[in-house]
């Protein structure tokens, strides 16, 4: 019986921490993009990364929702 449960939630981990890992990665890529976007002004970019953050986020926040109700 362990044996099941202990794959189940090692496999919600690698999720939440693959997604997390995702974001962080993203996260840096955007700092980085946005000290050059303030000396260039490009207003599209911004608008993309945004976009790509909530998507993200969306992400994030359903694998979470999922993992708390499976494990109940």
């Amino acid at each position: 019986m362990v044996r099941y449960n202990l794959g189940s939630v090692l496999f919600g981990s690698f999720i939440i921490a693959v997604v997390c890992m995702i974001r962080a990665v993203f996260e840096y890529i955007d700092a980085k993009m946005k000290n050059a976007n303030a000396q260039a002004g490009i207003v599209p970019v911004q608008y993309l990364m945004n976009c790509i953050r909530c998507a993200l986020d969306c992400c994030h926040r359903f694998v979470k929702y999922i993992n708390e109700n499976a494990y109940c």
